[in-house]
C-alpha cells in the first residue's frame, strides 16, 4: 500500500521511506506541539489558570490531531468557548499554527521531500530535511509570535493585521525564494509541480468563495474583524481535509456549501493523512481533459508526458468515487427520508473525505443512517488506494487487438 501511494514498489525503498515518514511525522508533530504550547501557555494562556500539565497535554493532542487531519480537539467548551475551535476565531497565531500543521500533514512526505532537495547537494539525511522544515516553521511563525507579544494587553487591530501580513509575507517569501534560488521549478518532479498547483488552486478558490459569500454573513464571520475574516477564510480552505470547526457550517451560504463540498471531495495529496480522491487525481483529469479538447493524442504538461495508465487510474478513481457518493446519498435517503437534500449531501461528502464537518444533521441521524455515514468514511479513506492497488495488480499487455468501432458520445 505504501508503494502504491508513493509509486515505488521496491521493497528496500519502501522500508526506507516508511521509516523516514514515521520519523519525520514524529519530529514535525513535536515542533507543532512546542509552537502551540508557547502560544497557549507561555504567551497567552488559552484559559485562565491553565496548568503546565494541561498546557502540555492540550498542545500535544492538538498538534497530533492537526497533523494527522483528524479534526479532534479536547478543549473545554466552558473555558475556551464554543464547540471545536469556534472559541479561537480571533486567535490568529493559533489558527495559523494549526492550519500549517494540517497543510503539512495533507501534503505527503514525497512532496515535502522533493521540495527540500537542494540543487547541487541533496540533503538525503532525514535529520537535515527535518531541520530545514522545523527552522522554516519556527522562523515564519516566530515573527507572528513576536508581534503577538508586542500586542499583549493592547486591543489594537492594526497590530494583529501587521502580524498576519508579516507572517504571510515571511512564509510566502521563504517558499518563493527557496523554489527559485535553491530548487528551481524545472528541477521539481512533475508530481510535485501538479500538487503545488492543485493546492494553490484550491486555496484561491476556497478563500475567494469563503470571503466573498461569508464576509457580511452575521451567522458565520460577518461580525468578526477583518483580520479574523481573512484568517478564518484561509483556515477554512486548508481545513477541508481535517474537520476542525471555526464557524457553524449549517449557516454557510448555499453556494459556499457547494464549493466546500468540492474541496472536501478532492481532499489532500496522495500518500498523505488526508482523504478524498486526491489533488493529483484532479490535476491529471484536468490536464487530460484539456488535451482531449485540444485534439491531442497524448497528455503532456511542462515538457513531460503523463502515462496513459495514470490517466486511466485517475478517471477510474474519480468515476468510482462519484458513483459511490451517489449510492451513499440514495441509501441515506432510503433509511432516513426526512433529511434535507443539501445537508444530506454535505454529510455524505464530509464523511467520504474523512473531514468530519457537519451541517447540524449528524446528531439527528438514526442508527441506519449512522451506518451509511460510517460506510462513507471507510469508502473514502480506503476506496481510492484500493482502486489503485487493484488496477496496478492487473496491468498486462494484450496479445490480441480487436477491430475498432466508434461509439456515439454526448
Amino acid at each position: 500500500m505504501v508503494g502504491a501511494g508513493l509509486d515505488d514498489n521496491r521493497l528496500g525503498t519502501i522500508a526506507s521511506l516508511a521509516r523516514n515518514i514515521i520519523l519525520m511525522a514524529i519530529i514535525v508533530q513535536i515542533i507543532g506541539a512546542v509552537l502551540i504550547f508557547i502560544r497557549w501557555y507561555v504567551v497567552t494562556p488559552i484559559w485562565p489558570g491553565i496548568t503546565l500539565e494541561q498546557g502540555v497535554w492540550q498542545s500535544m493532542f492538538t498538534s497530533i490531531s492537526a497533523f494527522n487531519n483528524a479534526g479532534f480537539e479536547i478543549l473545554p467548551d466552558g473555558l475556551v468557548g464554543g464547540e471545536s475551535l469556534s472559541g479561537l476565531t480571533r486567535d490568529v497565531p493559533s489558527l495559523i499554527i494549526i492550519g500549517a500543521m494540517i497543510l503539512i500533514g495533507s501534503s505527503s512526505y514525497a512532496t515535502l521531500s522533493n521540495l527540500i532537495e537542494i540543487r547541487g547537494h541533496r540533503f538525503r539525511g532525514l535529520l537535515s530535511k527535518t531541520i530545514l522544515i522545523g527552522f522554516g516553521l519556527l522562523a515564519a511563525l516566530g515573527v507572528g509570535a513576536a508581534i503577538t507579544v508586542i500586542g499583549i494587553s493592547r486591543d489594537i487591530e492594526i497590530l494583529e493585521i501587521l502580524g498576519e501580513v508579516i507572517l504571510t509575507g515571511t512564509v510566502g517569501w521563504a517558499i518563493i525564494f527557496y523554489v527559485l534560488k535553491f530548487r528551481k521549478w524545472a528541477l521539481l518532479s512533475l508530481d510535485t509541480k501538479l500538487v503545488l498547483i492543485g493546492i494553490g488552486l484550491m486555496l484561491v478558490i476556497g478563500l475567494t468563495s469563503f470571503l466573498s459569500l461569508e464576509w457580511s454573513n452575521p451567522n458565520t464571520i460577518g461580525n468578526e474583524p477583518a483580520v479574523s475574516k481573512v484568517t478564518q477564510g484561509l483556515f477554512h480552505t486548508v481545513n477541508r481535509t481535517a474537520g476542525f470547526s471555526s464557524v457553524d457550517y449549517s449557516q454557510l451560504h448555499p453556494a459556499n456549501t457547494s464549493v466546500t463540498e468540492g474541496l472536501m471531495f478532492v481532499g489532500g495529496v496522495s500518500a498523505s493523512t488526508a482523504g478524498g480522491i486526491k489533488v493529483s487525481t484532479l490535476m491529471v483529469i484536468i490536464i487530460a481533459s484539456f488535451a482531449i479538447f485540444s485534439g491531442k493524442e497524448r497528455t503532456t504538461i511542462f515538457g513531460r508526458e503523463i502515462p496513459r495508465v495514470n490517466v486511466q487510474r485517475a478517471m477510474a478513481v474519480a468515476a468510482t468515487a462519484t458513483l459511490a457518493l451517489l449510492v451513499l446519498v440514495v441509501s441515506l435517503f432510503i433509511v432516513q427520508p426526512d433529511l434535507e437534500f443539501r445537508t444530506a449531501i454535505f454529510e455524505v461528502i464530509s464523511a467520504f473525505g474523512t473531514v468530519g464537518w457537519s451541517a447540524g444533521t449528524t446528531p439527528h441521524l438514526n442508527e441506519a443512517a449512522q451506518v451509511v455515514i460510517s460506510i462513507a468514511m471507510f469508502t473514502g479513506r480506503f476506496g481510492p488506494i484500493t482502486i489503485t492497488l487493484f488496477m496496478a495488480g492487473r496491468e498486462r499487455q494484450d496479445t490480441i487487438r480487436y477491430a475498432g468501432e466508434r461509439i456515439r458520445i454526448g
